[in-house]
């Protein structure tokens, strides 16, 4: 990694390490779709993996406009949280507390996206950057929405549901 120098600078690693992160969480629930067993779960995770694919395509155009590289920053949270992730599904037994798990590391991922996307677009007013700006808040708006209705499903449906596992 190359020395960040400026404000700007760092503004645009967040969007490169932004980058890694959606990538990686879009290959990730790729890769637990079939082990989630509520359907509402399931929509939501197919919801997020949209959600993913679309933070990509903006975040690319953004680094575009700002004449900065498009390569991927490794972003060790991010994946710290999808390793995790993968562990817990090797031992989770019961598919409602699979279910439960799931659905707390996707929390997890939202809100390390949430801090980054607000970190990024509070740089981008300072820097006068007002077009990065919206376009990032944007991006934060949804992940704040999709948080609310995983919150929303954990509270009603899943984690009332874990609390009495059915061991298959």
């Amino acid at each position: 990694m190359k020395d960040i120098v400026t404000f700007n600078e760092l503004m645009i690693y967040y969007l490169q390490t932004l980058l890694d992160t959606e990538m990686k969480w879009s290959a990730a629930i790729e890769q637990v779709y079939d082990k989630i067993s509520s359907h509402e779960l399931k929509e939501l995770f197919f919801r997020s993996d949209e959600l993913s694919r679309n933070h990509l395509r903006i975040i690319s155009e953004i680094l575009e406009e700002l004449k900065a590289s498009q390569s991927f920053a490794k972003e060790n949270l991010a994946r710290g949280i999808i390793d995790e992730m993968f562990d817990i599904i090797q031992t989770a037994v019961d598919p409602e507390v699979r279910d439960s798990a799931l659905l707390v590391f996707h929390q997890c991922m939202n809100h390390y996206k949430i801090a980054r996307y607000g970190t990024v677009s509070s740089y981008a007013t300072l820097l006068g950057e007002e077009k990065v700006a919206g376009s990032i808040h944007h991006l934060l708006v949804e992940e704040k929405g999709a948080d609310e209705a995983l919150t929303k499903l954990a509270e009603s449906k899943i984690n009332p549901q874990a609390q009495s596992p059915s061991l298959m």
